[in-house]
């Protein structure tokens, strides 16, 4: 394969690409070519920069796909990531097998223990915990070194662990007398013995016979959860302070005074170490500086999107395609609703009825700005009835270019444009989605 990715090199388009890539004066569309073709083209650039490759696809299956034509072609492992949902409920017992999913992708980039990173749109964008606080969650136990077990428990519970009788999955551990069991996300269950403080050996085990299957002389522990209270920018005592104040401009009203009086009994578990599920509605709170994966790339690296174009409507789509645009390194272009004397040439068009204004428009976008063969990511900010987006959609297929999905910041479910739209084959993301707007009260999907 060596050999081909010097034969790929070879060719004018690349070269020119790699200088791009060596002098920073990015970033580059490259247009009209297969999946197949990407990660040939992914792997040549990867062998002869040796720089750090990060792939973005449209969905998880193309991900996937991708991830196995890099390492077929590079002789590396390439690690995946994918978006989870939230867990919002408190619930300690909800699975949390997709975040840990997550964490084993990001505790390899936050280490450099990855040269390429296969993620969705979705996956590298959604907010996440900074790369210091997860290095700095990171627990290594070595054989000979010497702990208060009583500590570990609390620094694993700290972590995300459950402690329980018995370790039987990911996220546990148990401890009985002088032997501590932990079953870190993404590795085998370990059972760790001590003689009074020391560690005297260490080793995998089977968790349906108990018996340990392999000697280890060091163990790698990672977290069990993205929102880690001792993690939290300016320590537990500082996202406790962040919690109050939001509890404290809530109870101002009457109608969110229950929501502020659970916060404050949250915070009261918090104090005590008590285990809480559905710590994600107090991410912001833990790390009020936003971050996401791609803040844990390495500088220097080689970002290929599966997306080439974003592409949103006048006007109030305009800011957070923009936004998605600078995230992405990709161009931003938004359709018009009339032709103005401001668009030369000729257009790609279509009808669109604002069901908002009662008004039909006339959807306009100059060919010089979407080209064939371009894979275009739709942006808006609200989706009801999908007249919008579906004009859009027409404007891409005129093109003749590819609409990988669409991202919105908030769904009206109960209009069904959006599930209209899924039925049709396209993937819609939302960032909130409400379920109803009845008797002055608005319900959203949980």
């Amino acid at each position: 394969m060596q050999e081909l990715n010097r034969q790929m090199m070879a060719l004018p388009e690349l070269r020119e690409l790699e200088e791009i890539i060596r002098f920073g004066t990015g970033p580059a569309a490259v247009s009209g070519v297969s999946g197949v073709h990407r990660a040939m083209l992914g792997a040549a650039l990867r062998q002869e920069t040796k720089r750090p490759l990060a792939v973005l696809c449209a969905d998880e299956q193309e991900a996937r796909r991708m991830a196995a034509d890099l390492a077929a072609l590079t002789g590396e492992e390439c690690v995946t990531l994918f978006a989870r949902e939230w867990q919002l409920r408190d619930r300690v017992s909800a699975s949390h097998s997709f975040e840990q999913e997550r964490l084993d992708a990001l505790c390899r980039m936050a280490f450099g223990r990855t040269g390429i990173v296969v993620a969705t749109v979705d996956g590298m964008l959604q907010r996440t915990l900074p790369p210091t606080a997860l290095r700095d969650a990171v627990l290594t136990l070595r054989l000979g070194e010497e702990h208060d077990l009583r500590a570990l428990a609390e620094r694993l519970t700290a972590a995300g662990y459950v402690r329980c009788e018995q370790v039987e999955g990911a996220g546990q551990f148990a401890v009985r007398g002088g032997i501590l069991d932990v079953y870190s996300p993404m590795s085998a269950p370990v059972r760790v013995e001590f003689f009074d403080t020391e560690i005297d050996a260490m080793g995998e085990f089977d968790v349906a016979t108990q018996r340990r299957t392999k000697n280890l002389e060091e163990l790698t522990v990672l977290p069990a959860a993205e929102v880690l209270p001792f993690a939290a920018e300016g320590g537990r005592d500082a996202m406790l302070a962040r919690m109050e104040h939001a509890a404290a401009q809530l109870a101002k009203k009457v109608t969110t005074e229950k929501t502020a009086a659970a916060i404050r009994a949250d915070m009261d578990r918090l104090r005590e170490g008590l285990p809480l599920g559905g710590m994600d509605r107090y991410l912001a709170a833990a790390y009020p500086t936003a971050v996401c994966a791609a803040d844990y790339l390495p500088e220097g690296s080689i970002a290929g999107s599966g997306v080439t174009k974003v592409l949103t409507i006048e006007s109030s789509g305009i800011a957070i395609a923009a936004a998605a645009a600078i995230e992405l390194g990709v161009p931003m272009v938004f359709a018009k609703k009339h032709k103005t004397s401001n668009v030369d040439g000729s257009v790609y068009s279509t009808e669109v009825h604002s069901f908002t204004h009662g008004t039909d428009y006339t959807v306009v976008v100059s060919r010089d700005y979407l080209l064939p063969g371009e894979r275009v990511l739709l942006v808006d900010d609200f989706l009801a009835n999908g007249a919008a987006l579906r004009g859009l959609l027409a404007l891409v297929e005129q093109a003749g270019a590819e609409a990988v999905g669409a991202a919105i910041a908030i769904e009206k479910s109960f209009q069904g444009g959006g599930d209209a739209l899924r039925a049709q084959g396209l993937r819609v993301e939302s960032l909130a989605v409400i379920e109803s707007m009845d008797g002055g009260s608005i319900r959203f999907r949980s």
